[in-house]
């Protein structure tokens, strides 16, 4: 009897020993666990709801450089920083973006903009910390490639019509609230007219609006359409500019997109000549222009954009014959019909 209760005390002994060894280690894994915080979840991605482009600005310092965002309400945007790997920017892209407020101890709010050496920082509206960005590429549904004119109508239920140049009449639908119409202006747009919609005055066919840009016209502002010399340009043919678009309106306008390096978008004076010559061809009459620019060059890094507009309808005078006549711009590999 006295062995088997001696037997009895010590499995007790060592069943108590366990217990004390399992609450420890239970205590120990509690306490270790509770050290441990939790990684901080990623950033929201968000959806990329607003539109806009990329857009140099002289001395900006932001997350790319000198590369900002302008949106598509005017906005200009510092990237504070960018969440979103492996995007590369590039003056003139369209983006699709998403953006949130820096922290108020983030180092890029307070960060002098002097890797330009200027005297002032960039201008900005606001400073943003991108979370979803990606470049939208323009496809035939959504690049804007037709011309029309704004008309207003004073119908229940209608206010704007868009004219296309073919003579079609479209109810537009979804214009975007920034975009200001006005009776008489010229718009660029692409749009979608297989949408189940019915006309809600009868004054044309429904069609979404994928797009729309305003296009100036010869004359309403002499600012934004120079004359045409005629003549030997004086500087000959320069390269301190490159050409990206040249295209002529129904107006005899002729816009041409032009990006170059300098201090400043501000002084440059681009000039638009034609020798008086044109040269006769089998089927194409062929008409040679150069676009100079008469400001001092400036050692500057920055990059620009710009665009100037030419009244060219001098020229649509020669087109007489039977021959197609077209343009040829130094520097530029399209030829631009003139109807």
């Amino acid at each position: 009897m006295e062995k088997l209760f001696l037997s009895i005390l010590f499995a007790t002994r060592e069943l108590l020993q366990k217990r004390h060894f399992l609450i420890l280690s239970l205590f120990v894994l509690a306490g270790t666990t509770a050290c441990q915080k939790e990684p901080p979840p990623p950033p929201s991605s968000g959806n990329c709801e607003q539109t806009g482009f990329i857009e140099a600005v002289p001395c900006g310092d932001g997350a790319w450089g000198n590369l900002y965002i302008r949106t598509s309400n005017g906005y200009l945007l510092k990237p504070c920083r960018n969440l979103v790997q492996n995007f590369v920017p590039a003056d003139g892209m369209k983006i699709r973006f998403s953006a949130t407020d820096p922290n108020s101890s983030d180092p890029c709010i307070t960060t002098p903009d002097t890797k330009y050496n200027c005297f002032q920082p960039a201008h900005h509206d606001m400073v943003k910390v991108i979370t979803c960005i990606k470049a939208v590429e323009e496809t035939p549904s959504n690049k804007c490639n037709t011309l029309a004119t704004v008309k207003q109508v004073a119908l229940d239920g209608c206010k704007w019509i868009f004219l296309l140049d073919n003579g079609v009449k479209l109810e537009p639908l979804g214009v975007p609230s920034t975009f200001v119409l006005q009776d008489g202006m010229r718009v660029r747009i692409a749009y979608d007219d297989k949408i189940k919609v019915a006309s809600i005055c009868m004054m044309g066919k429904p069609a979404k609006i994928l797009c729309i840009e305003q296009v100036r016209l010869c004359g309403n502002d002499p600012n934004t359409c120079n004359p045409l010399n005629i003549g030997k340009n004086p500087k000959g043919i320069n390269t301190r500019f490159t050409i990206q678009s040249a295209e002529v309106d129904a107006n005899g306008c002729l816009s041409i997109g032009i990006g170059f390096s300098g201090c400043s978008a501000n002084g440059r004076d681009f000039q638009l000549y034609w020798d008086g010559k044109q040269t006769p061809g089998n089927a194409t009459d062929f008409v040679d222009l150069v676009l100079v620019d008469m400001a001092k060059e400036e050692i500057c890094e920055a990059y620009f954009t710009t665009a100037r507009s030419f009244n060219i309808n001098k020229l649509k005078e020669l087109n007489t014959g039977g021959n197609r006549l077209v343009a040829r711009i130094a520097g530029y590999n399209e030829v631009i019909e003139i109807k």
